[in-house]
């Protein structure tokens, strides 16, 4: 199984795309930081005049909604993409 094309072919392209979300996790993550670090008064400031609330808190809360949705496109791409080319290597192997 290990020397199969099509086994070595979904391994890398299941890499590849984990490899593109975590970059992409990474890159939220680290810029939330490096703003908190270096342009603090940015996300301290007042989303509205008056109210107590910063753009710090709505940019934390869209750091949880990217989590989410790269999360579920994960899911979504290993259910309908990935599980398939498995279950079609699994016959193959049977055969």
């Amino acid at each position: 199984m290990l020397a199969n094309p099509a086994f070595q072919s979904l391994v890398r392209a299941r890499r590849r795309f984990a490899w593109a979300l975590t970059a992409i996790m990474l890159a939220v993550y680290f810029g939330y930081i490096l703003t908190l670090a270096f342009r603090p008064a940015l996300l301290g400031r007042q989303l509205t005049l008056g109210q107590p609330m910063s753009v710090g808190i709505p940019v934390g809360f869209g750091m949880f909604a990217v989590t989410f949705l790269l999360v579920a496109v994960y899911v979504h791409r290993t259910n309908t993409v990935y599980d398939q080319r498995i279950s079609d290597l699994k016959q193959g192997a049977e055969k």
